[in-house]
């Protein structure tokens, strides 16, 4: 076996480097086999590497405790000599559990990265603001909703008195349709994105989550907050309902909505009139659009049109 100074992790998104020695399995590709091998006298697990295209060990090392993370539930990235993989499998999931063991398996995937004059977006647009995770929190054991970084505030609700702002990004989101769409008859793609910047203030002053959720009582299950998709963390005042198939999720703070977006599900007939009714009442009362961002629409207070809105 061959042993080598080298440093090789990276773990959320963030550079740690760890120096030690690794080695190398004869006929194995340096890069692949480079794994640490640190002082004896540290807690180390005894970790497995899998090849998830291949389903083939390609290596095996005792890694340090502390240079694992608490939980594989988040996005976790190890940068392996000039090559990345994910981890796209953890067996087991959290150190509690391979503490006990002392062992673990990781799956990894290699990045395979990809020029950027090549890459097109599934959407024209995205919100250039997310909320963080706030800190030392965890979805486990909890009732959560889970939303992917790119469906935050797709489709909200805002205040009628910002319909300039709303205007000029509707302008700038034409736009990408126009000069940077490409379609293969069943959707686009694109190979621009605008990135849409905060609005100053989205809602009126004085909506009151008690409030928000007594329109849709009692029709609503409640969830215990919001995490994204990858993370093991809550989000920051999060907080989420649904009504039927539609998900209604946003941030308070100190119980004042702040924000508050919607993903539409299938529509259920049984209950689609009263929640139209409760949509129409809610909106009138704070007079409110709901505007979706990607297709462009901005739907007013009238129970037609929010009755169409939710069925396309």
């Amino acid at each position: 076996m061959l042993y080598t100074l080298m440093s090789v992790w990276s773990v959320y998104g963030g550079t740690k480097s760890v120096y030690g020695y690794y080695y190398c399995y004869p006929g194995i590709d340096t890069i692949q086999s480079a794994f640490l091998c640190l002082e004896m006298n540290m807690a180390t697990i005894e970790t497995i590497f899998i090849d998830n295209s291949t389903g083939q060990v390609f290596g095996k090392a005792e890694m340090p405790v502390e240079n694992l993370p608490q939980s594989f539930a988040l996005d976790t990235t190890m940068h392996i000599g000039d090559e990345d993989w994910t981890v796209a499998n953890a067996e087991p999931m959290t150190a509690e559990e391979f503490m006990r063991t002392g062992k673990l398996v990781l799956t990894l995937q290699k990045v395979v990265k990809v020029p950027a004059k090549d890459i097109l977006f599934t959407l024209p647009t995205l919100c250039d603001e997310i909320p963080p995770v706030l800190a030392g929190s965890t979805k486990q054991g909890k009732h959560i909703c889970e939303l992917h970084e790119d469906d935050w505030r797709q489709i909200e609700f805002i205040s009628i008195a910002q319909q300039d702002a709303i205007d000029d990004e509707f302008t700038k989101i034409r736009d990408i349709y126009q000069k940077f769409s490409v379609s293969n008859g069943q959707f686009f793609v694109f190979k621009h994105i605008h990135v849409r910047q905060p609005i100053d203030v989205l809602l009126p002053e004085g909506i009151l989550l008690d409030q928000l959720t007594d329109f849709f009582a009692p029709m609503l299950s409640r969830y215990d907050g919001i995490a994204y998709q990858g993370s093991d963390g809550l989000i920051e005042g999060g907080f989420a309902f649904s009504v039927a198939t539609h998900l209604f999720y946003g941030q308070h703070v100190d119980g004042m909505v702040k924000m508050l977006g919607i993903k539409v599900g299938a529509s259920v007939p049984t209950k689609k009139e009263d929640i139209v009714y409760a949509l129409q009442h809610f909106m009138t009362t704070y007079r409110l659009y709901l505007v979706d961002w990607c297709s462009l629409q901005i739907i007013p207070a009238d129970a037609e049109m929010i009755s169409t809105f939710l069925e396309d």
